[in-house]
């Protein structure tokens, strides 16, 4: 998912997805203020929300997946939507 939102004259970009496989958790958070890159701490300064969901500052590294399919697929939804419902409610446009 990407999202893009313009505050201030400044363009922001947010690239988010979470998944899983059968053997591992993959987590992909990125963030670039006009074109370069950043970080959390980048985008908190052009939020309203402050409150970030939680996925978006934990090490996943060590996550284990589920053990079955259904309950990976219900881990995504639960993960992305979240994250989703997120951005929507800080003004941000999926693109």
């Amino acid at each position: 998912m990407k999202f893009r939102k313009i505050v201030n004259g400044k363009e922001i970009e947010v690239t988010f997805l979470y998944e899983e496989s059968c053997s591992h958790v993959y987590k992909t958070f990125k963030v670039f203020v006009n074109g370069s890159k950043s970080n959390v701490k980048g985008l908190l300064k052009y939020l309203e929300n402050t409150e970030l969901p939680e996925i978006l500052t934990k090490n996943t590294f060590y996550w284990s997946p589920a053990s079955k399919a259904a309950c990976r697929r219900k881990n995504e939804e639960k993960r992305n939507g979240e994250v989703y419902d997120f951005f929507i409610e800080n003004g941000f446009q999926q693109i």
